[in-house]
């Protein structure tokens, strides 16, 4: 018996062995959407005084002109924003470290992204891209919730394993190379600009029909949509850890159609007064205020298209203009900048 356990300890040894192998012969595809996430800590790391950050998903990532907002307001723009999947929790780690005195963190997240399971993310794909290209973001995922979040979607991992096992065998075996330049998508590494905006997607017409459901599945169904009521807790308290810093957060909302947001007008509405009742974070504007005609929208409800990405960024200029200069300045950074952190205010 003690033979037989040898000999399977051994076989397993060999089976991990070759399977880490297979894992890791080859260079990974750099030019995935995910892989950005390395380009925006550069240029968080290296962008100079003052900043405006920009922290959410993919509506960020593709619905602001960050070289405008930078002409309009005279701040250098860190557009932070990349994929929904990865968490808010996350998206408020990975900056923390490297926040400077004055900088300004505008916190602009899709709505999902105040349900429990979506605030902690650790979605298969982003959790690959940091073992792969950005191990160091092991670093902001918090325990215990983080951890609990990997192991619920250990499924989706085997399965991202076996799909990679797949496409590294055909590579060994015939000498292909899988290309993301080969899939039928538009979404990758390269498509990225200097300032973190996603652009790939401004002179691509729009395949979208907006009258008929979201890709795969709706945003909000009311049948398993919670709020998660420590998130407000949390963003409190990461608001006064920046004020310790020397920074300011405010609360932006994301686009979405009108039609869309009337559909879903209830529970958008019950997610805005937990935040206005809750946050102790003044909002810029309101969900009405970040309505857009349905036309404006490029493949999904938070996606915006060329024109509704100019519109939304005229309407953020708006909103931060109101903030960042003011005579009845509450205090003035260390870069000259003058700040004014008034009360929560509503505006359409």
């Amino acid at each position: 018996m003690k033979r037989f356990i040898q000999k399977m300890t051994l076989l397993f040894c060999l089976i991990f062995i070759t399977v880490v192998s297979l894992l890791f012969m080859v260079r990974p595809e750099t030019d995935h959407y995910l892989y950005a996430i390395k380009d925006k800590h550069a240029l968080l790391q290296s962008t100079p005084s003052p900043r405006l950050i920009f922290v959410g998903g993919s509506n960020l990532a593709l619905g602001l002109d960050s070289q405008l907002i930078e002409e309009q307001t005279g701040y250098n723009v860190v557009n932070m924003g990349l994929e929904i999947y990865i968490g808010l929790q996350f998206m408020l780690n990975e900056i923390s470290p490297h926040l400077k005195d004055g900088d300004i963190v505008v916190i602009a997240p899709e709505y999902m992204l105040f349900q429990h399971s979506y605030f902690y993310g650790a979605a298969p794909d982003f959790i690959r891209t940091l073992q792969i290209l950005f191990p160091k973001g092991f670093r902001y995922l918090s325990f215990p919730q983080h951890y609990l979040a990997i192991l619920k979607n250990s499924g989706g991992f085997l399965n991202q394993i076996g799909l990679r096992l797949t496409r590294k065998l055909a590579i060994f075996l015939k000498g292909t190379r899988f290309s993301s330049a080969s899939r039928a998508t538009i979404y990758s590494r390269s498509a990225f600009n200097l300032k973190g905006d996603f652009i790939g997607h401004l002179k691509v017409k729009s395949k979208r029909d907006l009258s008929k459901p979201l890709l795969s599945n709706p945003l909000f169904d009311e049948r398993w949509f919670q709020f998660y009521p420590k998130s407000l807790s949390i963003l409190n308290s990461y608001d006064r850890r920046v004020d310790e810093k020397g920074g300011c957060v405010f609360f932006s909302f994301p686009p979405l159609p009108t039609s869309y947001y009337h559909q879903k007008k209830q529970i958008i509405d019950d997610i805005y007064y937990r935040l206005k009742d809750g946050l102790e974070i003044p909002m810029l504007g309101t969900p009405l205020r970040y309505t857009f005609p349905d036309e404006d929208f490029f493949d999904t409800v938070y996606h915006l298209n060329a024109e509704g990405r100019r519109q939304r960024t005229i309407k953020v200029v708006e909103d931060l203009r109101r903030v960042l200069i003011s005579t009845s300045s509450i205090r003035r950074t260390s870069q000259g900048r003058t700040i004014s952190k008034g009360k929560k205010k509503e505006e359409k």
